[in-house]
């Protein structure tokens, strides 16, 4: 068996080279010869071309959906794209920042003439296991 030059998958009836798949997909001119040039997945399922400021460029579905409809350059798509490793350090931080951030508009609600009314608990005695 060998190896397809286009995705490396092992084939036994090669063509010029490509498995079956490769050599059809180049033939009517639909293959998708190189990564994405943000993250470098070379899956052709989830790859696509998508149209930034330099050109159209290979893209996979996640950064395709982080570029959008915004007119970005491919260095600015990079910088907005953190490496698989700082994923977590920035949804943490974010994440963090959204804790300390108050969410009530209003102040809690304090009893009028600033007095609690009740004397004394609602429950005088406390409750047995039977209860």
């Amino acid at each position: 068996m060998q190896a397809c030059v286009s995705c490396g998958r092992p084939t036994d009836r090669p063509r010029r080279g490509r498995c079956p798949a490769c050599y059809r997909r180049a033939q009517r001119g639909h293959a998708v010869a190189k990564p994405c040039a943000v993250c470098g997945i070379a899956d052709l399922r989830v790859l696509r071309r998508h149209k930034l400021r330099d050109g159209f460029v290979v893209l996979c579905a996640n950064h395709a959906a982080i570029a959008g409809r915004r007119t970005l350059t491919l260095t600015e798509l990079r910088g907005e794209c953190a490496p698989p490793g700082d994923r977590r350090a920035g949804a943490e931080r974010r994440q963090a920042d959204r804790r300390h951030v108050e969410r009530r508009r209003a102040p809690a609600p304090t009893p009028p003439g600033g007095v609690e009314r009740r004397a004394t608990e609602r429950r005088t005695k406390a409750r047995s296991s039977r209860d």
